[in-house]
Formats: structure tokens, C-alpha cells, sequence
């Protein structure tokens, strides 16, 4: 793959990356979903990421040799 080519899909990524949020935002306002809904399962979700780390980190990676 050319230097060029992987730039361009850096960007590509990068794009579809960013336009993310918006679009689940939008597609739930539009299943008719409130934003304080959204927002509850977005925390739900960050700490349910947030618990799994540190379960990896200080339970389940100290105990790989």
C-alpha cells in the first residue's frame, strides 16, 4: 500500500470517526429517543468502559506472568 493511499484512508477514518456521535444522536432523537436518555446511556456505557479497565488492569493483567 502507497504512502498516499494509507493517508487517505487515515483521513477516511478520521471522518467517519468524528461524524459518529452526531449520527447516533440524531438517529436516536429521531427513534424518538430524548437527549437525557441518551445521555443516561452514554454514562451507563462509560462505566461500564471505565469498570472493565480497571478490572484489566489491576485484576487480570498483574496475574499474566
Amino acid at each position: 500500500m502507497a504512502v498516499q493511499e494509507k493517508i487517505e484512508m487515515a483521513a477516511i477514518a478520521s471522518g467517519a470517526a468524528k461524524s459518529g456521535p452526531p449520527v447516533v444522536v440524531s438517529g436516536m432523537s429521531l427513534a424518538g429517543y430524548s437527549l437525557n436518555d441518551w445521555v443516561l446511556v452514554a454514562t451507563l456505557c462509560w462505566i461500564v468502559i471505565q469498570a472493565g479497565w480497571f478490572v484489566w488492569s489491576n485484576i487480570i493483567k498483574p496475574k499474566q506472568p
